[in-house]
């Protein structure tokens, strides 16, 4: 055989190599492809269905939240007005005339347990309660209870708070679920 055609031969053969390994590796470089580009969307699929989850998380926490929120925004709104209409029932009350706000301050001295002690006035009905303690020989304190009405009764056993904060204080605290119920109802 002559050079020419060993070398042709060669040639030929090599070409022949070339092509088969070309062709495999397209048939790999396809197979990796594919390989490739079904994991990256198996990727992607997971990563929309894990945001997906994240986003309703984060939705149902922020509903939850918003409710939460709304719900103390009420609560509050609701103690302010009871707030309101306990400081409007004070206020009557320490607005009274003479006459009812006398009988109110009788009926309350005629509570004391005994005739020995101090009475503090509240400065609203000082004059009246000095005078109705007085008559009953309770000794009436030169000092009064600022921006409020009734009494404090005191001896070494006993303290009577019967202002009128305290009282209406007292009685909007018993009466809650009523006035709830009268507000809300």
């Amino acid at each position: 055989m002559s050079f020419t055609k060993l070398q042709e031969a060669l040639i030929s053969q090599a070409e022949a190599d070339l092509t088969l390994l070309r062709a495999r590796y397209a048939a790999e470089y396809a197979r990796t492809e594919d390989k490739i580009t079904r994991r990256a969307r198996q990727a992607e699929e997971q990563i929309i269905r894990s945001a997906e989850a994240a986003g309703e998380q984060e939705a149902q926490r922020l509903h939850q939240s918003a409710q939460l929120t709304a719900r103390a925004d009420i609560l509050r709104a609701k103690q302010e007005e009871i707030t309101a209409a306990r400081e409007k029932t004070i206020q009557e009350i320490l607005a009274w005339p003479a006459a009812e706000a006398r009988a109110f301050i009788a009926a309350l001295l005629d509570r004391i347990p005994v005739q020995e002690g101090i009475v503090t006035a509240g400065d609203a009905h000082a004059a009246i309660v000095r005078e109705l303690a007085s008559a009953r020989g309770l000794a009436v304190a030169d000092k009064e209870i600022t921006d409020d009405g009734g009494f404090v009764f005191r001896n070494q056993r006993t303290e009577l708070d019967a202002t009128v904060r305290r009282l209406v204080t007292d009685l909007f605290r018993r009466r809650r679920a009523e006035l709830a119920s009268l507000l809300y109802g």
